[in-house]
């Protein structure tokens, strides 16, 4: 048992600092603040994308509240929280909606954004473009697998692999069960963009996301130069 204070965030009606109610509303991520000891609630507009940024934003205002910041001064100061390049940013060309999310990755993070691909997509085609995770220590080639077999587990229609730690990510998501007609292996941002120009067409939602030194920033390049097949 911690020998301090615990303050607890989340979703669970019995967290100290819980939100409900998140619900999309265009470029924005709007959700119900509620704080222990408070009868009021606040509602919260974050200009970024996902659960998993409410869910960071808990985090940061339980941290103000222990310090003693006001909720109306945090939810100003995040409400005018842009995110920064390369992380969970969402643009729109020819009908296509294309997630950034490439400055890192973790298993963690990857299955965030795999998230929120299948969150922005309801209802359309969805291609996730994932690639090698670095720096994960002597059980990299399983965290990978383990991220395959999330995937195989969502709603993504397509997935499109990039790199040799990638190629267990596909392993993954064979293994547990999503079809090989479904899953393209690509040896790096070159190839990607290849299968990619065959694949994608107009109202897709794409997510890019690999650890920095991918350089996926070219694939995302590749992708806005070339028109979407028909």
């Amino acid at each position: 048992r911690a020998r301090c204070a615990v303050v607890s965030f989340g979703f669970r009606e019995q967290a100290d600092v819980r939100g409900s109610h998140v619900q999309r509303q265009g470029a924005r991520t709007e959700f119900r603040l509620h704080v222990a000891g408070r009868r009021r609630s606040h509602r919260l507009s974050l200009h970024v994308h996902g659960t998993h940024n409410v869910s960071n934003a808990l985090a940061a205002i339980a941290v103000g509240h222990v310090l003693g910041l006001s909720v109306t001064n945090m939810a100003t100061g995040l409400s005018r929280f842009r995110p920064v390049a390369m992380r969970s940013q969402v643009s729109s060309w020819q009908g296509i909606t294309l997630i950034q999310d490439y400055y890192n990755a973790n298993p963690e993070s990857m299955k965030a954004a795999v998230t929120l691909l299948q969150e922005l997509g309801a209802g359309r085609r969805t291609i996730a473009v994932l690639g090698d995770m670095l720096e994960l220590g002597t059980e990299t080639r399983i965290l990978h697998r383990e991220v395959g077999a999330f995937l195989a587990g969502s709603r993504v229609s397509l997935l499109v692999t990039c790199g040799e730690l990638g190629r267990e990510v596909a392993h993954g998501a064979f293994t547990e069960g999503m079809k090989a007609s479904r899953i393209f292996k690509a040896r790096g941002v070159n190839d990607a963009a290849r299968i990619l120009k065959k694949l994608v067409e107009p109202r897709d939602v794409i997510l890019l996301k690999a650890s920095r030194a991918m350089q996926f920033e070219y694939l995302a390049d590749a992708l806005r130069s070339q028109p979407a097949q028909a």
